[in-house]
């Protein structure tokens, strides 16, 4: 099969699509989507990809990912960030001003984006659009772009600031704690005929 795409209409939550996500050695861009009906997720099983669903407090979603680079064919291909429109506007030019969605390494690529890099909020209404194709391993994907529909509002969330008094307590009580280790800690080492 040729490589097929797909568009979903979603929630977003935890859009890393600025910075990619490092986790055992792998790097890719990624979102946590949020199909809105059923319709969006009979479209999502009909690829026939096999993400795995998970359910949080804010229902069930799919993680899409885009991998920083790939060995394709015996190349290193190397992968721009999806791209953002919409209401915000991300794209990735080479030298020439040319769109770039993927390029080799070295080749000099930058950012443009319609004003200042805008965050992604969790719960913000999307159209995602990903890629799939057979590989040897099964069905396999590729996180294209995101059309912003509509930004939910960003919530900061306070830090926990305890009472002053109650942090002192805290603090004395783990020097007690420390205490206690390295006072056992001696007495073993003096039972040690070494």
């Amino acid at each position: 099969m040729a490589t097929r795409y797909q568009n979903l209409k979603v929630k977003l939550k935890w859009c890393k699509v600025y910075e990619p996500d490092a986790f055992m050695g792998a790097e890719n861009w990624k979102v946590s989507a949020y199909p809105v009906d059923e319709k969006e997720w009979d479209k999502f099983k009909a690829t026939g990809l096999e993400l795995g669903v998970k359910t949080d407090a804010d229902g069930e979603y799919i993680t899409l990912r885009r991998p920083t680079k790939k060995l394709i064919k015996d190349e290193l291909v190397v992968f721009a960030p999806p791209e953002i429109t919409g209401v915000v506007n991300v794209t990735y030019e080479n030298e020439l001003g040319e769109r770039v969605r993927q390029y080799n390494k070295g080749d000099k690529v930058k950012l443009v984006t319609n004003g200042e890099q805008e965050m992604i909020p969790n719960g913000s209404l999307a159209i995602v659009n990903f890629s799939y194709y057979d590989t040897i391993k099964g069905k396999g994907h590729r996180l294209e772009s995101l059309r912003i529909l509509e930004l939910a509002e960003y919530i900061e969330q306070p830090p926990r600031v305890a009472d002053e008094a109650e942090a002192k307590e805290e603090v004395k009580e783990v020097k007690k704690e420390v205490k206690k280790s390295s006072d056992k800690k001696e007495e073993l080492n003096d039972e040690i005929p070494w």
